[in-house]
């Protein structure tokens, strides 16, 4: 049986607070919704009574930063949303904090510099989206940083040349 609990919210008497437990009494969800019912400001979001993700909303959509954990409480990965689309950087990271994804997005697709890593934090491969495609250089290296492929897409996102 899943539980609701709510209540007005301290700071805020047009926000009413929501929580939700599942059938363990474990906490899923926590959230404020305003007088119409939408999410606004944090929500906490749990695995098995884990914190699982933090995100802003606003009006009901995602609007602000985000993060996800792991069940060990380190993050996952750190993102930004603008009117419920992914914009700008969103960095994900392997359990034990390491760096491996660096990806951009404008309006919710991939658009800008991307980038992934070794575990030793040594770049893996480099390049650039534009409108979710591969465009310009792109560039992968093996776990001692030497060069393994060289590459270049057209604007169209088609592989023109590849080298090494």
């Amino acid at each position: 049986m899943t539980m609701f609990s709510s209540a007005p919210h301290t700071s805020s008497p047009h926000l009413k607070e929501i929580i939700k437990h599942d059938n363990r009494g474990l906490i899923t969800h926590k959230l404020c919704v305003n007088e119409q019912g939408f999410p606004e400001g944090e929500g906490f979001f749990y695995h098995h009574g884990k914190l699982h993700m933090v995100v802003t909303f606003q009006s009901g959509q995602r609007h602000g930063p985000a993060t996800t954990y792991y069940p060990n409480g380190n993050v996952q990965s750190t993102m930004f949303y603008h009117h419920n689309h992914l914009e700008g950087e969103l960095r994900h990271f392997t359990e034990h904090g390491a760096l491996v994804l660096v990806e951009t997005y404008k309006n919710g697709q991939l658009d800008g510099p991307f980038s992934t890593f070794h575990k030793n934090g040594v770049p893996h491969q480099r390049g650039i989206y534009k409108n979710h495609l591969k465009v310009g250089v792109w560039e992968e290296f093996d776990e001692h940083g030497d060069l393994i492929t060289h590459s270049h897409y057209s604007e169209s996102g088609h592989l023109r040349t590849s080298s090494l």
